[in-house]
């Protein structure tokens, strides 16, 4: 019997913005890969499941939905492609940072240059192999 506790993965990054421009593919796939490569290790939260349910509650109702998965959760794996058009995704970075969360995150953005994002951020990886590699490397010992 296998007594191993494992450790919540949060899968953040841009998604309403994704879906209002008829793109979910560019929110769902990268999750769907992650979730492949991790999920015999690790607890997944996507927030892309259930989405076109879940826009129809209140907006604090969503807020909530993603502090109570970050509280959850042990890492948060970041995408930073388009992060400039995501709040919501923002939010996550910065209440990850704010409770001591590693923030591991891959893509490209002209915002992590930007001190606040920077220093948010734990280790940036260009590809989402790598940032699955160090995950799995480093968390999973």
């Amino acid at each position: 019997m296998n007594n191993k506790i494992l450790k919540t993965i949060f899968l953040s990054g841009c998604m309403s913005y994704h879906y209002n421009n008829n793109k979910p593919e560019l929110a769902e796939n990268w999750r769907n890969k992650a979730t492949d490569r991790l999920k015999d290790k690790f607890d997944i939260f996507n927030p892309c499941t259930n989405y076109y349910k879940n826009i129809n509650y209140n907006p604090k109702g969503v807020v909530y939905q993603n502090i109570a998965y970050l509280n959850k959760s042990d890492i948060i794996l970041l995408n930073i492609d388009d992060i400039q058009q995501s709040p919501g995704t923002l939010f996550e970075l910065y209440y990850s940072f704010l409770h001591n969360k590693p923030v591991i995150s891959f893509g490209k953005s002209l915002l992590l240059n930007q001190p606040h994002i920077h220093e948010a951020i734990t280790m940036n990886f260009l590809d989402l192999d790598g940032v699955c590699d160090y995950i799995d490397n480093m968390y999973c010992q």
